[in-house]
């Protein structure tokens, strides 16, 4: 069953790596693929000699020195597959988590940034409605000033009347 589906796996691996991974992990896959292939063949071989009856026949190629050594090369191409992956993921993580916090720090300027920017721009607003009222102040004000020196001056000139209206009747009478 695992024979079966190995085939499989290792083309899903090649098209994975000729889409993602580094060449150089696509001939070592190329390579482990042909290494398994001939495992394979030793392992069918020696079962083939043990169903028919040849079990010296069998154990004999399974502890042949060439079967171990490919077993050992086997191990040794995924044992390098597995190092060099762990290496990328733990790169790919590292990446990650500085990118996690270079985006949060940046999401921390804005929002400061962008709370900066509403305080300014309450201030502006408060700064011109304080200008308009001052400026709405400002003609009531000066109606008021000019009021008063309408008064004023309307005072006077009833006081310089009336004294007109004085020193004009002492000459009439003077006159008289």
């Amino acid at each position: 069953e695992a024979a079966a589906e190995l085939p499989g796996r290792v083309e899903w691996l090649l098209d994975d790596y000729n889409l993602h991974g580094p060449v150089s992990n696509v001939q070592r896959i190329q390579w482990l693929d042909g290494l398994t292939a001939g495992k394979l063949r030793e392992i069918g071989e020696s079962i083939d000699l043990y169903q028919s009856g040849g079990i010296r026949s069998a154990m004999a190629l399974v502890r042949t020195e060439f079967g171990r050594k490919q077993m050992d090369e086997i191990r040794e191409v995924v044992s390098g597959l597995q190092i060099e992956e762990g290496l990328a993921v733990a790169a790919a993580v590292q990446s990650w988590r500085r990118e996690l916090w270079v985006g949060r720090w940046l999401i921390i300027a804005a929002t400061a940034l962008a709370m900066l920017l509403v305080i300014a721009a309450a201030l502006l607003v408060m700064r011109a409605v304080r200008r308009r009222r001052e400026h709405a102040r400002q003609p009531e004000e000066h109606n008021a000033e000019l009021d008063a020196q309408v008064r004023s001056r309307t005072e006077a000139l009833s006081n310089l009347s009336s004294e007109l209206q004085r020193v004009s009747e002492r000459e009439k009478r003077a006159l008289a």
